[in-house]
């Protein structure tokens, strides 16, 4: 998790990815607003493995590079449901 991720993608998709799964275990949190971005990203991920070097400029990145937007905004209380601090 601490690589540069300037220079590799995939590490900056898998850090939301897998906090997002976390969120989902959180209190409940309801993860339906995300789940088909999630899948996408497995999906991602799958064809392009942690480490496997997918720059900015790749074209796959192009086409995944918003599931990164979305999943942070999940992760902070900023999509479908509030971030896991402020559930009961």
């Amino acid at each position: 998790m601490r690589h540069n991720t300037s220079s590799d993608k995939t590490y900056v998709l898998a850090y939301d990815l897998i906090a997002a799964k976390l969120n989902i275990m959180c209190k409940g949190a309801d993860s339906s607003c995300i789940a088909s971005t999630i899948a996408a990203a497995d999906a991602f991920l799958c064809a392009h493995p942690i480490g496997s070097g997918v720059s900015g400029s790749d074209p796959a990145w192009q086409q995944i590079k918003f599931a990164v937007s979305a999943l942070s905004k999940y992760n902070t209380g900023r999509s479908c449901v509030p971030s896991c601090d402020t559930l009961n």
